[in-house]
């Protein structure tokens, strides 16, 4: 039976996408960035450095169902509550995105 790397994808691409992001100061101006194709491959990167280590022959994606949420929210609904307004990195959803495209991935509601 081959080896298969479950990895979570939703913090990953949050992290790829962190890591990612430059800020420049312009004038009075805060500019956020980040270059996309980097980020992509530094994601790649590291999936292939987790199915190397785990001598894994594929690799599987779980990513949770934004439309369900998080299961945690039914058990203690204050669960991330002050993170409502928080910071997203600017390539959070086209990291997650790529991951959809690239690999084999699983939304599972309420994860």
């Amino acid at each position: 039976m081959p080896r298969i790397a479950l990895i979570d994808g939703d913090m990953y691409a949050f992290q790829v996408a962190a890591s990612s992001q430059v800020e420049v100061y312009f004038e009075n101006m805060l500019c956020v960035g980040a270059d996309i194709d980097t980020a992509k491959h530094n994601l790649d990167q590291m999936i292939e450095g987790f199915m190397e280590t785990l001598d894994a022959e594929a690799v599987h994606i779980a990513i949770s169902d934004p439309a369900k949420g998080n299961f945690r929210k039914d058990v203690l609904p204050t669960y991330k509550l002050a993170r409502v307004n928080a910071w997203q990195p600017v390539l959070r959803k086209p990291m997650m995105e790529h991951l959809q495209d690239a690999y084999r991935c699983t939304h599972k509601p309420g994860l």
